[in-house]
């Protein structure tokens, strides 16, 4: 009986000691408060790198909605039920997906045959450098 006491007792001490031990590992320490002027120069340098994260990561000139992967994803998945309904085939989500990446690839393609015929069918020649 005693023996089983002494353990009892040892382990619940080991075990508040761990606990606390962990607790305390987790808790951030308390930082003291920035002086106004390093306060401003942390602001203004966040500040600048999140304007920098955004002028590299978005592009802000607006694309034609034919380049739209969304837009055509949901014309797909739209028409998709359609084409079962009528035709009793079955569209899967891996065949709208096939379909949405041929309109995609489909779309460059007459992007490019639009942008060189009208190159060809140009009447002023374009040239490298200073335009006279």
């Amino acid at each position: 009986m005693f023996p089983d006491l002494v353990a009892r007792l040892v382990i619940g001490v080991v075990s508040g000691l761990v606990s606390r031990a962990v607790d305390t590992a987790h808790q951030t320490p308390p930082q003291a408060p920035l002086p106004p002027i390093a306060q401003q120069v942390k602001e203004g340098a966040v500040a600048e790198v999140a304007k920098q994260e955004v002028e590299q990561n978005v592009d802000l000139q607006p694309k034609p909605w034919y380049r739209s992967r969304t837009l055509w994803g949901a014309a797909v998945a739209i028409i998709a039920p359609m084409i079962t309904l009528a035709t009793g085939l079955t569209v899967t989500s891996q065949d709208q997906i096939l379909v949405t990446d041929v309109i995609m690839s489909l779309a460059g393609v007459v992007g490019g045959v639009v942008a060189i015929v009208g190159r060809v069918r140009a009447t002023r020649s374009i040239s490298v450098g200073r335009s006279s």
